[in-house]
């Protein structure tokens, strides 16, 4: 993922990711995010057809409505955006 969408992408989450971090939008526009957002847990996601996603070395946030939006974010595997269903199984950290 190249550095203007990483950017893109980080400010389409800028609220939630300022809430997760604890920083400013403006400091996450102009920095984006730090190796120390990263912990070492990893988000693992189940699909209602019984696929599944597992990203290690990554958080998430989300926001709610109809079905849930989350975006995963990964040291050094990208950022992810999932709209998930009710039949859907989110874990969190994994």
């Amino acid at each position: 993922m190249g550095q203007d969408k990483r950017a893109d992408f980080i400010r389409r989450w800028s609220q939630e990711l300022a809430a997760y971090t604890e920083r400013s939008t403006d400091a996450l526009l102009a920095d984006g995010l730090q190796a120390g957002d990263f912990a070492p847990h990893g988000v693992h996601i189940c699909f209602e057809d019984g696929s599944e996603v597992r990203f290690n070395w990554a958080f998430y946030v989300r926001r709610f409505g109809r079905f849930h939006d989350i975006a995963v974010f990964t040291e050094h595997c990208g950022y992810y955006e999932f709209e998930l269903g009710p039949d859907d199984l989110f874990l969190g950290r994994s």
